[in-house]
């Protein structure tokens, strides 16, 4: 059992779970899987792959793929056409960090002169298969198409990982722009608990460069705190890491609206479709939940189990308050999120009697 006056939370980020029609599946795993095995173990698919979801791992993934030597059979981009118009004006501001849009020219140029199949404007996406992923179906141009694979890798970005703040008692936020919830922070990264601060993709997603930026931000103010810096120091240490963290930040404002996940996928349409794998809750039980009063996310839980499962709500939770917000007519903002319970990972009986080593009973 540790104390300390101040705490630096830094959980990063998760890929947003986004369920669809079959994405239970054995041989549907999500893209940041398929990069973690092919860069930490050398393991790439043997038989092809199928991509398919929206945001910018999509693109990387499939490059690294081709240069690995192996077959991606087609790129399903899911990103709705009417994004380019909302990014549109957003485009001015993220020409000052154009190195990101650059290297996302160059993955697709390669791609394109790979031959790899790129489908734009996809709908509709299942997964079919008895026991396993035996294909993959999606509407195209107005016409349903479908392609045989044993492995997709779907991607639908990536939201703030934010069981320890909850957990905390640390106030949250919806964030419209990002589609998710994110701590309320100020400008050093202080949350609404006094002595806990957050850094990174925890606090909202902002990418490797801009995590460290606010890391050493964080760590100023926590210096500030504990009374090893004076306000004076601390505002001059951090001017450069402030300008540097915004300079980088440029491109966010472009990106969210560019990949923005259609409302009509996160409020999962079909009723059959499992939201919660873990106690195996369709949407069809939470609409029937909402049907009877229930208008927040933890009446749902309490009512259908949705969320108690051993993931305690990371694979369902977002797509839980989507669901209630459309069967409703409220906000997502609205409905809330989970209440989260220690611990936030699961333990052994055996840890958790280590934490009171000097209690018998």
């Amino acid at each position: 059992m540790l104390t300390a006056d101040q705490v630096l939370i830094a959980g990063g980020a998760m890929e947003r779970p986004v369920p669809f029609p079959g994405w239970t599946l054995p041989g549907v795993m999500n893209a940041g899987a398929g990069q973690i095995l092919f860069k930490a173990h050398g393991i790439v698919p043997a038989d092809g792959v199928v991509l398919a979801g929206s945001g910018p791992l999509l693109l990387l993934l499939a490059w690294q793929y081709l240069h690995a030597g192996v077959e991606v059979q087609a790129l399903l981009d899911l990103t709705p056409m009417i994004n380019h118009l909302y990014a549109l004006p957003r485009l001015p501001r993220a020409l000052l960090a154009r190195h990101y849009l650059t290297r996302g020219l160059f993955y697709k140029r390669d791609l394109k002169r790979a031959g790899i199949s790129t489908l734009h404007n996809i709908s509709e996406l299942r997964a079919h298969g008895d026991e396993r992923l035996e294909s993959v179906s999606f509407r195209h141009r107005g016409r349903r198409e479908r392609l045989e694979t044993e492995l997709l890798l779907v991607h639908f970005g990536v939201i703030p990982a934010t069981q320890l703040t909850q957990v905390a008692g640390c106030r949250h936020e919806w964030d419209a722009g990002q589609q998710c919830w994110r701590p309320c922070l100020d400008a050093w990264g202080q949350t609404s608990v006094a002595g806990i601060l957050v850094a990174g993709d925890s606090a909202g997603i902002g990418g490797a460069r801009a995590a460290e930026h606010a890391g050493r931000l964080a760590a100023l103010q926590a210096l500030h705190a504990l009374g090893r810096l004076d306000a004076a120091s601390r505002d001059r240490l951090a001017r450069q890491d402030r300008q540097w963290m915004q300079e980088d930040l440029h491109i966010r404002p472009f990106l969210e609206s560019f990949f923005r996940i259609s409302d009509a996928m996160l409020r999962v349409p079909d009723d059959d479709t499992l939201v919660c794998r873990c106690e195996e809750v369709c949407a069809g039980a939470i609409r029937a939940a909402v049907a009877d009063g229930h208008l927040d996310s933890n009446q749902v839980k309490f009512l259908t189990r949705c969320g108690m499962g051993p993931c305690q709500g990371r694979q369902c939770s977002q797509a839980v308050g989507h669901i209630i917000a459309a069967a409703s007519g409220k906000t997502v903002a609205e409905t809330g999120h989970y209440r989260e319970r220690p611990p936030v990972n699961t333990l052994t009986l055996a840890q958790l009697a280590g934490l009171y080593p000097e209690e018998r009973e």
